[in-house]
């Protein structure tokens, strides 16, 4: 498939995704809301009970029933005739719910209902908020897959490039080079989980509400609350690590010959206590293959990796020797080849999310005396 094939598809699948997501967000939910809400203004008259029952309907799932309904209401001196008993008749529900509506519509007779001062016509018995209308939230789950699919295309599509920490020129006093902070992702993954558990929430909730008439269902809804918890707690991890304690991380130089070291200085900031900080050396190659000169397909793969540096302490800094492997590949790039060498660095903290940065050093050729 060539480029513009693929771009073509995932707009075409990213706007249908986008566009059933939200209408099933409106027609389930918004809208039910907005007329529910809107009907708290509508005027209050007497209905007359003119016939209701039971409806039973047989399929291959099962057996459901509706709710038959017909009654009289004057407007302006003139009778009008309605049949919507609320904004959600589109729900079957069990048969003793609905014949206890049937049963307390006949005893009555008349009833208090409401209409539309702008439009007669519109009037229910009910106008009440249905929590089963909170299947709607998953209509998010598709617009949030067509935005996935579409926003990647909005952008030129460049080459694979290594993920580099950049380190700031010498500028303290001991002459070091200071790695930047960076953050990258923690926001937006919290957002994500955030949707996810928003979206399949209301379907639970609204699980929830029909077990109230079903007692098997019970067993779905519990299974799938699961979800909406398990993204609740991703989303609050992902936000403590957007808002963990700052780590400062500054070497003598960025770069070393194979079989030589690098003095690192780090040291963490605010009040979580340490409890390990480890060092990791990783070195991986990274290629570019493919048929097409103009979109080659990048791959890469780890040939080292070993911590290099553990330290187990409270202390909130420390001094630290990265040891450079002898007898291996130095660093290296070419137009569809390069090695490329880094360090990880992973500050342990006791009740938050361990904090991570990855940082590229240059290693040279071995230095023969």
């Amino acid at each position: 498939m060539s480029k513009p094939q693929a771009i073509l598809w995932s707009w075409l699948l990213g706007v249908a995704c986008f566009g059933g997501g939200a209408y099933f967000s409106y027609d389930r939910f918004v809208g039910p809301l907005q007329a529910t809400r809107a009907a708290e203004r509508w005027v209050e008259t007497e209905c007359t009970i003119v016939e209701a029952r039971t409806l039973k309907h047989e399929s291959d799932d099962g057996t459901s029933y509706e709710l038959e309904l017909r009654y009289r209401y004057p407007v302006d001196g003139r009778e009008h005739e309605g049949a919507r008993y609320g904004f959600y008749d589109g729900y079957f529900r069990r048969q003793r719910t609905v014949d206890g509506v049937v049963a307390a519509l006949r005893e009555a007779g008349t009833v208090p209902c409401y209409r539309d001062p702008e439009s007669p016509d519109r009037v229910v018995i009910d106008r009440s908020y249905d929590p089963v209308s909170t299947v709607g939230s998953l209509g998010l789950l598709g617009i949030l897959f067509g935005i996935v699919l579409v926003m990647p295309t909005l952008r030129p599509r460049r080459r694979a490039e290594p993920r580099i920490r950049r380190w700031r020129e010498p500028d303290t006093a001991a002459g070091r080079w200071v790695l930047e902070r960076q953050r990258e992702g923690h926001g937006i993954a919290a957002l994500l989980c955030l949707v996810l558990a928003i979206s399949v929430g209301g379907a639970a909730l609204a699980l929830f509400w029909l077990a109230a008439e079903t007692t098997w269902i019970y067993v779905p809804a519990v299974a799938v609350a699961v979800i909406p918890l398990a993204c609740l707690a991703m989303a609050i991890h992902q936000l403590l690590a957007a808002m963990g304690p700052p780590v400062v991380l500054e070497v003598d130089r960025p770069s070393a010959p194979l079989g030589g070291s690098i003095t690192a200085h780090w040291s963490v900031r605010g009040i979580a206590p340490v409890r390990e900080v480890v060092f990791e050396l990783l070195g991986q190659e990274h290629r570019e293959v493919g048929f097409d000169p103009e979109q080659p397909l990048p791959t890469h793969q780890t040939f080292y990796e070993e911590a290099i540096a553990r330290v187990q302490t409270s202390a909130r800094s420390g001094v630290v020797e990265l040891a450079i492997p002898a007898g291996t590949m130095h660093s290296f790039t070419s137009e569809h080849h390069r090695i490329e060498w880094s360090v990880r660095m992973t500050v342990v903290l006791d009740w938050w999310p361990d904090e991570l940065s990855t940082f590229t050093v240059v290693v040279g050729p071995e230095v023969r005396s």
